[in-house]
This record gives structure tokens, sequence and C-alpha cells, in this order.
């Protein structure tokens, strides 16, 4: 069944269409900082019951032993034709709990994504949360691959320069969308290596 959104949660989907983490990870002279040390893939939108999310996924990961595998089911019933899940700090942080990430100093925010078939449709974004201690920054910034993600790896970027970072709790989202003309049962795309780059 699927969840019915709450004001917060719709403002968000309209919204889409000092350092509080412990040490800036140094990388070969390149300060960076892991999404998955900062923030938790606790929220979902759309069709939630439709989507699951492995975290260890062995399948061909970008570097290292896993990557992430996100699966979207075609719905049954009450279908919104797109599914979300959220990266979020705190956990299950819908914009009610004054905790955020300070990531001021982030030049860009990059990530290597693939699909399982190389035709799946997709948005990337970072902010964006409503409620009572919104997201600094908002509405979200967000990179759309429309035309379908390849199946190999491939490397995107959101630009964070000059934007108001003080106060972060959506660190990273991932939207898979269907079209209309699209008749496939099931969506599968992988996420590697999210991270701010400072």
């Amino acid at each position: 069944m699927n969840r019915k959104l709450t004001s917060n949660q719709k403002i968000l989907v309209i919204g889409l269409f000092g350092l509080l983490f412990a040490g800036i990870i140094m990388v070969e002279g390149q300060d960076y900082a892991p999404v998955d040390k900062l923030f938790y893939p606790t929220g979902s939108l759309g069709d939630v019951s439709d989507i699951s999310i492995d975290e260890a996924s062995r399948e061909n990961p970008h570097s290292g032993d896993n990557c992430i595998r996100i699966d979207y089911r075609r719905p049954t019933s009450n279908a919104n034709n797109f599914a979300i899940v959220l990266w979020q700090y705190p956990k299950n942080n819908w914009g009610e709990d004054p905790d955020g990430r300070d990531l001021t100093g982030a030049k860009r925010i990059s990530f290597f994504a693939r699909g399982k078939e190389g035709s799946e449709w997709a948005n990337f974004m970072v902010g964006g949360m409503g409620g009572t201690y919104r997201d600094s920054l908002y509405p979200a910034i967000k990179k759309g691959v429309q035309k379908g993600l390849s199946e190999k790896w491939t490397k995107y970027e959101i630009p964070l320069e000059g934007e108001n970072l003080s106060h972060i709790i959506t660190g990273f989202g991932a939207v898979i969308m269907v079209p209309s003309d699209d008749n496939s049962a099931s969506w599968t795309i992988y996420l590697d290596d999210i991270q701010f780059e400072y």
C-alpha cells in the first residue's frame, strides 16, 4: 500500500520537479566526505511499497567490494509512477528534527550511476526538504538523466558552490521515473562513490 504523503513530503516532491561530521577524508590531496558516512537512506516517497534498496550489492561495483542497488517494481495499484530514496540526517528526518549537517565549503557532490538495462530514467538531488527545520538548500538542486542511464558506470556531478549548505538534512536523493511508454516490470539502478567534494 502506498504511504500518504504528508504536507512536508509534498513540498519536497514539488521542490524536486561546526561541521557535524568528524574529519574530512583525504585522498590524493582532494578533500571529500562520503555521503554514506553522513546520511542514511531512510526516506522514501512515491510508490514506497515497490522500492527495495541493497546497500551492499556485489554486482559489479564501481570501486571497492560493493555498491548500492535500488529496485523499483511496477506498481500494481495507485501508481505514482516514480520512486524516491532519500539519504537523511538524522534518520527519518522529514524536517521536524533540528539536527543537520553543516557542509559549508563543499564545491559539488559527485557520484557514479548505471542502469541494469541502460534505459532507466532518473533524477538525483541534494536538499529540498521542507518543514519546521527545512534544508538550508531549498528548493533542491537536481541532476536529471531522462534519456536513460548507461549500462556502464558514468560519473555525474551536482555543483554546490555559492549555495547555503549550513543545515543539510537531505544529503542525496535518487528518483526513478517511469516513462509513459515503458512497459517494463521493474527498473534497477546502481550507485557508488557518492561524496561531497571540497
